[in-house]
């Protein structure tokens, strides 16, 4: 996604979600973190997770 995109992060197990803006790309490929789509600020993680949990299942639309 383009830099400045404004996205919606929801996860899927609780249904919480959190508008963020894309700042930042990449690194691409499997050895960087296989199957992960995004890498979120904490502040905006803690509004759907506990920082503890790390990795989560969500859904992002825009």
């Amino acid at each position: 996604m383009p830099i400045g995109t404004v996205v919606t992060v929801t996860n899927d197990d609780t249904g919480a979600s959190v508008t963020c803006t894309v700042n930042d790309r990449g690194p691409y490929g499997a050895a960087n973190g296989a199957g992960r789509v995004i890498d979120m600020h904490p502040d905006q993680f803690e509004v759907i997770a506990e920082l503890e949990t790390g990795v989560i299942d969500v859904t992002i639309s825009w």
